[in-house]
């Protein structure tokens, strides 16, 4: 699937290093697909993670399953990490807390204000360059908020990424979207990453 040429010419290596200098970066690839989320930690997250500052927004899973994720595919989580889970996902949340950081809760999937508020609270106390902001997913937030009003949002919160030097990483299931939707989607962001075939695909705009 042809997010379209306007999203920039195709590198031949993608990887961590092809990201080096880029804001935003729109994540393209099955939601379910393990292999798809361990290429994902070994190839565009950063190696060495101990001097990352991770902040985690996840609209799919409560925070215990996302730290399982990362011990399974990134060595476990960062010393500093931060997660705000949104809808659904509070309710298998303890809130406060984990060893591996501090955790807020939203409890309204279309409360996009507390949500950018806990966000922006996190981004003024760590935002840096060594600062990952992971938002999981794209395709959730979109069954919640109107495609005007999401992408508002994510302008407002790419903007943010952007003035502390961090680097924002916005999941999407290109199976749950149109070609169109795609495209529009990809012109929010400085680069767009595709899972496809086992590898992937890298375009810078």
């Amino acid at each position: 699937m042809d997010t379209g040429e306007s999203t920039g010419a195709l590198i031949e290596r993608p990887g961590e290093r092809e990201l080096d200098g880029v804001s935003n970066v729109l994540v393209l690839a099955p939601t379910l697909s393990d292999d798809a989320r361990e290429s994902y930690y070994s190839t565009l997250f950063p190696d060495d993670t101990s001097t990352v500052d991770l902040l985690a927004v996840d609209y799919r899973r409560p925070p215990d399953q996302y730290l399982d994720e990362l011990r399974r595919f990134a060595d476990g989580p960062p010393d500093r990490c931060g997660i705000v889970c949104v809808g659904e996902t509070t309710r298998s949340s303890g809130g406060g807390g984990t060893s591996s950081g501090a955790i807020a809760c939203v409890d309204d999937p279309m409360d996009l204000t507390g949500v950018g508020l806990k966000m922006g609270r996190y981004l003024e106390t760590h935002g840096r360059t060594e600062t990952i902001v992971s938002f999981d997913s794209v395709t959730v937030l979109l069954q919640y908020v109107d495609t005007r009003r999401a992408f508002r949002f994510l302008h407002a919160i790419g903007n943010r990424v952007r003035a502390v030097e961090a680097t924002g990483h916005y999941h999407v299931d290109p199976n749950a979207h149109e070609d169109r939707m795609l495209a529009t989607l990809s012109s929010l962001f400085d680069a767009v990453a595709r899972f496809d075939d086992g590898e992937w695909d890298v375009r810078h705009r």
